[in-house]
């Protein structure tokens, strides 16, 4: 509703632009809503296509798949809709890049350990990061670490995959430290 105001909500300050803003919303909301729903279910697909990648790497010795179920499960752990990278669009590159990952895992775990090493023990941290912090989205300090975490992994595992950030690896360190958790 607030994205078919077109306006943010601290604009709306006298009648005359609550008219301007409702008129504009009555317009726009069923688009606003379509283009939601497909994005959400293009978001779903992924999911489905990064699942049915580590159904097929259970089968492979030596694959860490469970790094990658916990990845999936915390993309999508309660609450995620609220993160402002499920709506810019972030999260259909950051499920790409994972979907890579699961389907270069089963064809080649040990390469897949190899393009991990750079981020050390970070999945790890992120992974008590998101257990710890269920409304990531309402920590902007911890938020944005996160969001750069998830940078770095793409760069890692899918460099074919834009990333927002440049260098994002290089930044984890200092990042972290400045959360001083």
């Amino acid at each position: 509703l607030l994205e078919a105001f077109g306006v943010p909500p601290e604009a709306v300050r006298d009648h005359a632009a609550w008219i301007d803003a409702e008129t504009r919303a009555r317009e726009t909301l069923g688009e606003v809503f379509d283009a939601h729903t497909r994005m959400l279910g293009e978001l779903f697909g992924r999911y489905e296509a990064v699942t049915a990648a580590i159904s097929k790497l259970r089968r492979r010795p030596g694959a860490a798949c469970d790094e990658v179920e916990a990845h999936l499960d915390e993309l999508f752990a309660p609450g995620f809709l609220r993160r402002p990278a499920v709506w810019s669009g972030d999260y259909r590159r950051y499920l790409r890049a994972l979907e890579l990952r699961a389907r270069r895992m089963a064809d080649n775990p040990a390469r897949d350990a190899e393009k991990a090493k750079p981020l050390g023990d970070f999945p790890e941290r992120v992974a008590l990061l998101a257990r710890e912090t269920p409304e990531l989205a309402d920590r902007p300090a911890l938020y944005g670490f996160w969001e750069l975490y998830e940078e770095a992994a793409v760069n890692c595992f899918a460099p074919e995959v834009p990333t927002s950030v440049r260098g994002a690896l290089k930044k984890l360190v200092p990042a972290w430290e400045a959360l001083r958790i």
